[in-house]
């Protein structure tokens, strides 16, 4: 099911830095899900690089978009790795709707993962992340959805599955990360699964 049609890859060391792209025509995700033309570039030099993901540029098919990060690796207080992620404003189209990515911030660093801002939306919909989350407990990591239309998900589901619909409500991830809470209130609106229409539904876990 998952495999890179005309891969190609160059890379580059020149004056002392790593600069490269990596090229797929076709990468298929799953029996339901693939992306044509998908280009990772990626620059490194000393502690900091740049990553960018394009994909779809010249297919007309509504569906394209582009990521784009800036990084710092370094060390923490107990010397092991650490990352500070920042994700440029960003954009894609799914469907032929289009799709913001907002300007966020990730750090992972002294064994916490902590997000603050990243989202996407399209008009009224969206989602959001915001948050930390740890390995001692304490913390907590919230997702927030607007009229978060559901069938995004479809190609991620089995035909019997196909969801319509859309969420509006949060989630709650509450440390530690290895034994993790989850507290749920989402009301799906118009919902449907598999073609049969419940109306309304309500997700609660306290």
């Amino acid at each position: 099911d998952k495999f890179i049609k005309d891969m190609d890859a160059s890379f580059s060391n020149s004056e002392g830095s790593l600069s490269g792209n990596i090229f797929g025509n076709l990468v298929n995700i799953g029996p339901k899900m693939s992306i044509d033309e998908a280009r990772l570039s990626l620059y490194a030099d000393d502690d900091k690089f740049g990553l960018g993901f394009n994909y779809g540029e010249s297919v007309e098919d509504g569906n394209d978009g582009e990521i784009l990060t800036l990084g710092t690796l370094g060390r923490d207080k107990a010397s092991d790795l650490s990352l500070q992620l920042r994700i440029l404003p960003s954009g894609m189209r799914i469907n032929s709707a289009d799709w913001d990515i907002h300007e966020a911030e990730l750090s992972i660093a002294d064994g916490h993962i902590r997000i603050d801002g990243f989202g996407f939306s399209n008009g009224d919909q969206g989602i959001s992340i915001n948050g930390c989350i740890d390995s001692n407990g304490g913390d907590s990591l919230r997702v927030d959805m607007e009229r978060f239309g559901i069938d995004l998900l479809n190609p991620l589901l089995p035909d019997n599955m196909q969801l319509s619909g859309s969420a509006t409500g949060s989630a709650l991830l509450v440390s530690p990360i290895a034994s993790p809470d989850l507290n749920l209130d989402i009301v799906c609106d118009s919902a449907a699964i598999g073609g049969h229409q419940q109306l309304f539904v309500r997700l609660l876990r306290v």
